[in-house]
């Protein structure tokens, strides 16, 4: 879908979706570069994801970045107190004593669209800009007026992993 509104409304000639790790392109090669629902499953590895789109993007190419993880909102205790180490050991503990269907991957762990942004500023890129967001998928109306009270304070967002998009223009 994403590929449609880059066609439609920003004149792209075409779209190529594929595995980041794997991405056999030349330098300067694309326009545009989306990245959807990734940055939290390669919590580890985020400085290099963002450069090797920055080496994909024209210069004055724009990123698009969105991570989304409601889960992660309620979290933020654990995520701010707790050593990223102790915080996966007991995530899969939990996950392991209440036989999860669907528990988050070893590798996951909640990212800061702060901290994002500064690695973005140090990686040169500019117009950075946060896009707001309300949409939180399946969290039930209790926990989205919890997000809501939350989401007002900076504090408070710089440490957790709200549902973030934000947009770059490369150098």
């Amino acid at each position: 879908m994403i590929h449609c509104i880059l066609q439609n409304e920003y004149g792209a000639k075409s779209c190529v979706a594929g595995d980041m790790s794997k991405l056999p392109f030349k330098n300067n090669s694309f326009d545009y570069v989306v990245c959807i629902d990734v940055l939290h499953h390669e919590s580890d590895n985020i400085t290099n994801i963002l450069e090797s789109f920055r080496d994909l993007l024209k210069p004055g190419g724009l990123l698009f970045l969105e991570d989304l993880n409601a889960w992660a909102m309620f979290q933020m205790g654990k995520s701010i107190l707790l050593p990223k180490p102790v915080y996966k050991t007991l995530r899969a503990v939990y996950h392991k004593l209440k036989h999860s269907a669907s528990r988050p991957a070893d590798y996951e762990f909640p990212t800061s669209v702060w901290r994002v942004k500064a690695i973005l500023e140090k990686l040169h890129f500019h117009n950075i800009k946060i896009h707001p967001n309300d949409a939180y998928p399946c969290i039930g109306e209790a926990r989205y007026r919890v997000y809501e009270l939350f989401k007002k304070y900076e504090f408070i967002r710089k440490y957790n992993n709200y549902h973030y998009m934000l947009s770059a223009i490369r150098e």
